[in-house]
């Protein structure tokens, strides 16, 4: 749903998988019609997306800036309704 609430002009959501299989990733993407931008990290949870980013489980919500700075290492999962609020307050900085 969040990705239809908002424009790709002002926020984009990105996916990065941990798998370390490149067929599995390819096959999970087009399995679940996943949209939006798809990346891998492969390494789990040590490859360098994982240790850069803190991440201890997933999913694992982030916040990054326009400017590509780490905002909120720890964001509300996707079906909390404080993520949207939060994207909303950001949206509302950024336009001020």
């Amino acid at each position: 749903q969040l990705y239809s609430d908002y424009n790709p002009d002002s926020i984009q959501f990105i996916s990065i998988s941990l798998d370390n299989k490149i067929t599995d990733w390819k096959k999970s993407i087009i399995k679940n019609d996943f949209t939006g931008v798809q990346l891998l990290s492969p390494g789990a949870f040590s490859g360098l997306a994982a240790v850069y980013c803190k991440v201890l489980w997933v999913p694992k919500y982030i916040i990054v800036n326009p400017a590509g700075h780490i905002i909120n290492y720890d964001a509300p999962q996707a079906i909390d309704p404080e993520l949207k609020i939060l994207l909303d307050h950001l949206l509302k900085q950024d336009s001020n």
